[in-house]
């Protein structure tokens, strides 16, 4: 994973970090710290792209209920965006659809308007 996630952002700038295909035990802890790490920074916007995320499994459902209150107690939009029927039936069956705002399409707004930062677990 790379720790070079949002070189020259600023605070209040819309951030995408765009996830791996599987999400689970090995990958997990470092998906929570690269979303900790953006929104640590004050962004006020922070879209999640899952979809390319075909697997996620409860260490990934952990993180993002972490993710989540992180995001919450500093005033960060935290938007998840999920193409794959699995994931998202995970995310309806844990309740963290209730909690996180859920979309299906690539941008919340149907534009890019912020730099994309992927993530890898080989880093």
């Amino acid at each position: 994973m790379s720790d070079d996630l949002t070189p020259g952002q600023r605070p209040g700038d819309l951030e995408v970090v765009v996830l791996p295909g599987e999400i689970d035990v090995s990958n997990a802890q470092l998906v929570l710290a690269a979303l900790t790490a953006v929104i640590g920074r004050g962004v006020r916007l922070v879209v999640v792209d899952m979809s390319g995320t075909v697997f996620c499994d409860c260490s990934g459902v952990a993180a993002f209920a972490a993710a989540w209150r992180q995001a919450a107690a500093a005033g960060t939009d935290l938007r998840i965006v999920i193409t794959h029927r699995q994931v998202q039936r995970l995310f309806e069956l844990t309740g963290l659809d209730q909690l996180l705002a859920v979309h299906a399409a690539p941008e919340p707004d149907g534009q890019r308007t912020a730099p994309e930062r992927q993530l890898s677990p080989e880093a």
